[in-house]
């Protein structure tokens, strides 16, 4: 299976937002994930994935992993405020980290 091409990248990237840099590396295309830089609009909740085609085997779920987020909410996504301050945040004392919807 090759997904890790200009191609897929693009399109990926570009759902998130305008792509700035990619790992164009033979070693990263050869990998389990590839390396996307994007300038993405920090008032709408990061994606936690997308569907991509996969030629006969259909669309696979790909997810996607963040770095460098500063202030980040792991419970709706968004940039603006952190778990402890979640709106949507269901406030019991011993909750699963794991089960959060953009996990830790």
């Amino acid at each position: 299976m090759r997904l890790r091409t200009k191609d897929t990248t693009s399109i990926v990237g570009n759902a998130l937002g305008k792509i700035i840099d990619w790992d164009a590396s033979e070693e990263s295309r050869l990998g389990t994930t590839i390396g996307v830089r994007v300038l993405i609009d920090i008032c709408k909740p990061l994606k936690r994935g997308m569907m991509i085609g996969c030629g006969e085997n259909g669309p696979k779920k790909s997810f996607f992993k963040y770095e460098i987020l500063g202030n980040f909410c792991y419970c709706c996504g968004s940039l603006d405020h952190n778990f402890k301050k979640c709106k949507e945040r269901d406030g019991g004392a011993k909750e699963n980290l794991d089960s959060l919807p953009f996990g830790p």
